[in-house]
């Protein structure tokens, strides 16, 4: 890149880095490390030309930050500020440091003419060689337009809040192509990402909210003396997981429940489908349980599914957005995952959505199966009217059915499953699979 700058830290207190404003709200020592130029004297706005990048500690974990401050220029991508975000993120995947780009900008700064490409768009490669082994968040505090869209959406956990816009320009562009009538504002917030894409994985009202959400993912510490409540009800051990993790991805599919859960022997990824529910898996809770598996990855978690999924959602709206190759891919990621990974069937298990058992043949412990659950190709109600048309296969399927032990002991000499389990065992099992 030429004869650019080198850079260096200057460490402030928490105090002196008011220009932050309630970003600070982040950290937990009184510390900031800023990353600036060399023989850089005082660290204000200035120092940054919009672009802010600095690495302080969040819940006890170094995190390094790029933070967006709209009131320079727009926070425009510059010849020498994506230099430095680009030296600062080369710096961060050294030291195997976590990022968070915190997005607030109007793109590439045109000022700056043809010159500023090479710095500008070598930050798409430099994110993309980061994201390969280290964690990645990426929050939108507004306006995410261009360039800044595209390295959002190169986050593990895409964070919004819900008045942030996303376009690859801005709105004066956009009137000239499409008129004054067209609202940009309504055209490319949050709500619509979430709805008609998975650029968005969730989006807040307050960046307090957001804030929440993000020390939970770096909180670490689990309860020493783990007070275990009565676990006589599927309602009370879901209340319990509620209670000891936070939920991900809340704003994805309906079908699926995806948590960051904590108890005395560490931390777990947790993927659960809602109680009393249809279930049926949609696009939208497909992508959300391989977004979860990516997240749970970059964090070295240990991850449970505790399923209840009579298969995937035949309906058209799915089948045109290919869910029969989404399915594929999501069996490829739970095939793949690096760490401990193990399924418990708590009631339907149907035809496609046996992947979310993790059954050994993908890698996973032994399933555990409560009793009263049922895994098979679909609910018998539904083969049998499948299959009256037909007297012969009707019998064939009525003898071959004889061969289901209530006890899955079928499945137990297959060895899929490990066991069935009462529901107060449940927890006390994932416990000691922590231990393993």
């Amino acid at each position: 890149m030429g004869n650019m700058m080198s850079y260096e830290y200057i460490t402030y207190s928490i105090e002196d880095s008011f220009f932050l404003g309630d970003l600070i709200k982040l950290s937990s020592t009184k510390e900031v490390k800023f990353y600036v130029p060399l023989q850089t004297t005082k660290v204000n706005r200035r120092t940054f030309d919009g672009f802010y990048t600095f690495i302080i500690e969040i819940e006890g974990q170094s995190v390094g930050i790029i933070f967006n401050d709209f009131r320079s220029f727009g926070s425009s991508f510059g010849v020498e500020n994506s230099h430095r975000v680009g030296s600062f993120i080369d710096e961060l995947g050294s030291l195997d440091y976590p990022l968070i780009y915190i997005a607030n900008s109007i793109g590439v700064r045109v000022q700056d003419g043809r010159e500023v490409f090479r710095n500008t768009f070598s930050l798409i490669e430099k994110l993309n060689r980061f994201v390969e082994k280290n964690l990645l968040l990426t929050i939108s505090f507004g306006h995410t337009l261009g360039l800044s869209a595209i390295l959002y959406s190169i986050g593990d956990y895409r964070l919004a809040l819900d008045r942030s816009v996303f376009n690859l320009t801005g709105p004066e562009v956009f009137k000239m192509f499409f008129g004054s009538k067209v609202d940009f504002n309504e055209s490319c917030n949050s709500a619509r990402m979430l709805a008609t894409n998975d650029l968005v994985h969730e989006s807040f009202k307050e960046k307090e909210d957001i804030y929440k959400v993000v020390k939970a993912i770096f909180s670490t510490r689990g309860p020493k003396n783990e007070v275990k409540p009565s676990f006589e009800s599927l309602e009370k051990l879901y209340e319990f997981f509620d209670h000891t993790g936070v939920n991900l991805f809340n704003k994805m599919g309906s079908s699926l429940i995806s948590s960051i859960v904590k108890t005395s022997e560490g931390r777990m990824g947790l993927l659960r489908n809602p109680l009393k529910n249809g279930n049926l898996m949609a696009i939208k809770d497909i992508q959300k349980y391989s977004a979860s598996l990516n997240l749970f990855k970059k964090l070295s978690l240990p991850f449970f599914s505790i399923v209840d999924c009579p298969g995937g959602d035949p309906r058209l709206e799915n089948n045109d957005q290919n869910i029969s190759r989404c399915i594929y891919d999501l069996a490829v990621n739970i095939i793949n995952y690096p760490f401990y990974k193990r399924g418990i069937v708590i009631g339907r298990c149907f035809g496609g959505s046996s992947i979310l058992s993790i059954p050994p043949f993908y890698g996973g412990d032994k399933t555990l199966a409560l009793k009263d659950a049922y895994i098979g190709i679909m609910g018998n109600k539904i083969i049998e009217k499948l299959l009256t048309s037909s007297p012969v296969l009707l019998k064939t399927w009525e003898e071959n059915k004889k061969n289901e032990k209530e006890d899955y002991s079928d499945f137990i000499e297959a060895g899929i499953v490990e066991k069935v389990i009462e529901v107060n065992e449940i927890y006390p099992e994932i416990l000691k699979s922590l231990k393993k």
